[in-house]
């Protein structure tokens, strides 16, 4: 049972007093702090709404928390004494379970706005059982964010319990009520049962994540496993659930994880799977350690000859994560430290790479993670917000303005202040960055971020604009990370804005040839190989043309190493050098000599055009082309590619005579030339039948007779 806590051995009282409380004060509406009395009805709730819920206190901009504190005293000085008693045992509930507040803390806020009403409150009993410190410990992390929000827990509770308060007693004992879970209960199918919403405690999930303002409230998992810890997993954040309903052990279908209720019920099912194979009641943050984060390890470059920085995407992605509390989720350290990032560098360098790692890592950590890629023609309307074809219009664009992928992020960060959401846009410098973003580079620098906002109320937020289309209001949360990739050798990518390059942190990700493997392939060393090239490449050009490490991953005999330089190698260095292909010879062989990876003959004009043709002056040229013949291309043509003299002369002598077509790889070739041929024999064929079944043209002397001819 999700109750069995091995590191909280107080949890049990917990429980207990939870359990009084939903007796009490839920179902019989009496205080807890003031035994007998009457508390939890709907007048008690009328002043909150009026003067706290509907006179929230907006988010400060990462102000200190102590703005919340004298407002609430404020607000709550409008209120009878029976409200401000009654806001402070809601407080008590919002903070009962978590064991990231002291207990300390929470006898200090309680007592503090017991003292907020203004007439006298009745003292509270020293021996009331609800504040015993046993009571107070209690069974699990909330994470920072929670507290950090708190003014929205308590407004969404208020309305909560208002609501329940306003249902009669019978309705309400109905409501909270919940068969215990038995032996023959554990086969029990509780996804189908939270899904149809009748069943308890699966109707009270369902009243509980359909309120208002329940999007993103942290309150739902706090609220649900205090009342029936039996049924609720110890997991009060949302990244947290996330995280454990996508582990592959547990077997949830993607249709079980949403919504809230459904998925809170497909985790009980697992759980009880689990515990009847491993015979035990489970911890997963113990035993199976599902939510216990691994050990930070940190990557060390290795010293090897070649003289370049040592990188892997391991430490590229490093520092952008940072650990929280064992059991806890949310903002790391306390608040969002929004993280704008660049990976740049040239092809095959890893940038993508880097982004499909995080991609995999954060969604893995039950993080909310959205992926684009830009291209020439993006614009802002396809990022941000623009008007669309609509759907059975014919293809007429719609009266209102479509969300793009960049206000979807922004919006669901904002609805989910516990998660970090993640951007990463590929290739960003592809597009006119300063156009596809609109107004919004004001304010994505993280100084200008926001604390997240469910309610979407941006109008008193400093560092909000006014969107395009709709005028809508719209601010960058806190908790958004924007990632992305630029190619720098790319010569049709458009120049990064210089108001942008301000916002983001560039991270190189040069070609390292390290990441390619130690061992030669067919006698050749491909470290060494490439790092020729690319200094070759950067004497004739610059660094930003290299060719990347990962042109030459996967390579793993001479045949493969043939195929790549063919058609990835070669190919680019003809892109780099505006084909010209004297250039692209000289960075990749280092020589005007004649090379095997290249066809060279003479253009002589006295042999291609005849005397009446006025070429006075035109003096012969060499074509060169790259040569298709793979099969010619040796271990000994590589090797001089970056060795030369006795070196190379003695690392040749020293391979073995070998038949290229004997080779490991070649059958794969035989195939890929077997095929080629075949498309090419079919498509002359299909030329050949479509100029059969064409008809002569009617001029066509072998054609059918004109107007002016008799027939």
């Amino acid at each position: 049972m999700s109750r069995h806590i091995p590191k909280h051995q107080s949890s049990a009282e917990t429980y207990r007093i939870a359990e009084q409380f939903k007796n009490e004060a839920l179902i019989g509406g009496r205080s807890l702090f003031m035994p007998g009395k009457t508390l939890w009805v709907p007048e008690n709730f009328e002043p909150l709404i009026r003067h706290y819920v509907e006179e929230p206190i907006p988010e400060n901009d990462g102000e200190d928390e102590k703005n919340f504190w004298e407002k609430l005293r404020k607000q709550l000085s409008r209120c009878p004494a029976e409200s401000v008693a009654l806001c402070a045992e809601i407080y008590w509930i919002l903070t009962l379970p978590s064991s990231k507040l002291k207990v300390g803390s929470k006898l200090k806020r309680i007592w503090e706005i017991w003292g907020m009403a203004s007439s006298p409150l009745p003292s509270i009993p020293d021996n009331s059982p609800y504040l015993q410190p046993t009571v107070l410990e209690g069974v699990g992390n909330t994470g920072a964010a929670y507290n950090l929000l708190l003014w929205m827990e308590l407004a969404y509770a208020i309305r909560v319990f208002k609501d329940l308060a306003e249902m009669t007693e019978a309705k309400r004992a109905d409501l909270l009520s919940a068969p215990p879970l038995a032996g023959a209960d554990s086969a029990s199918d509780h996804s189908g049962a939270a899904k149809a919403g009748s069943a308890q405690p699966w109707a009270f999930a369902k009243w509980l994540d359909e309120a208002r303002e329940a999007k993103g409230r942290q309150f739902y998992h706090i609220l649900s496993h205090a009342l029936f810890p039996d049924y609720f997993e110890r997991i009060f954040a949302e990244q947290g659930k996330a995280l454990l309903a996508r582990h592959e052990r547990l077997g949830i279908v993607p249709s079980q994880r949403a919504p809230r209720y459904v998925r809170d019920a497909a985790l009980l099912d697992a759980r009880k799977m689990i515990e009847r194979q491993v015979g035990h009641d489970i911890d997963y943050y113990i035993d199976p350690p599902l939510l216990k984060k691994p050990p930070k390890v940190k990557v060390k470059a290795q010293s090897i000859e070649i003289s370049m920085p040592a990188l892997t995407t391991e430490s590229v992605v490093a520092g952008l994560d940072e650990d929280d509390d064992e059991d806890g989720t949310g903002a790391p350290g306390g608040a969002w430290n929004p993280r704008n990032r660049i990976f740049f560098g040239p092809p095959g360098s890893g940038k993508t790479r880097a982004l499909e790692t995080i991609r995999k890592k954060r969604h893995a950590a039950g993080e909310t993670v959205e992926f684009v890629s830009f291209h020439p023609s993006y614009c802002y309307e396809d990022f941000v917000e623009g008007y669309r074809p609509a759907r059975g219009q014919g293809g007429r664009l719609g009266d209102t303005p479509v969300p793009g992928p960049f206000r979807r992020i922004c919006q669901s960060a904002h609805e989910h202040p516990e998660v970090r959401h993640t951007l990463l846009i590929d290739e960003i410098n592809r597009a006119n960055v300063a156009k596809v973003f609109g107004e919004l580079i004001t304010i994505l620098e993280p100084s200008k971020r926001c604390a997240p906002n469910p309610k979407l109320d941006f109008s008193g937020a400093r560092t909000a604009v006014r969107l395009q289309y709709s005028g809508d209001e719209l601010a960058v949360p806190a908790n958004l990370d924007i990632i992305a990739s630029m190619n720098t050798a790319d010569r049709s990518v458009q120049p990064i804005d210089r108001a942008l390059r301000r916002r983001f942190e560039f991270t190189e990700t040069p070609a390292d040839p390290r990441h390619l493997p130690a061992a030669k392939v067919g006698g050749v060393d491909l470290r060494a190989l490439l790092a020729a090239i690319n200094d070759r490449v950067e004497f004739l050009i610059d660094g930003d043309h290299a060719l990347g490490h990962a042109l030459l991953m996967g390579v793993g005999n001479l045949w493969d190493l043939r195929r790549a330089f063919s058609r990835r190698v070669i190919p680019l260095l003809q892109e780099y050098f505006f084909e010209d292909l004297g250039k692209a010879k000289l960075a990749l062989t280092g020589s005007s000599k004649p090379s095997a990876f290249f066809e060279e003959r003479p253009l002589e004009p006295a042999k291609l055009f005849d005397q009446s043709a006025d070429l006075d002056g035109l003096e012969s040229r060499l074509s060169i082309r790259p040569s298709h013949n793979l099969a010619s291309w040796t271990s000994a043509d590589f090797i001089r590619l970056y060795l030369r003299g006795e070196a190379a002369e003695a690392a040749i002598a020293a391979l073995p005579a070998i038949d290229p077509w004997d080779e490991e790889g070649s059958a794969e070739e035989s195939e890929d030339i077997d095929e080629l041929a075949e498309e090419v024999v079919s498509a002359a064929a299909q030329a050949l039948a479509g100029a059969r079944a064409e008809p002569p043209a009617a001029n066509d002397p072998g054609g059918a007779p004109t107007a002016g001819e008799s027939a």
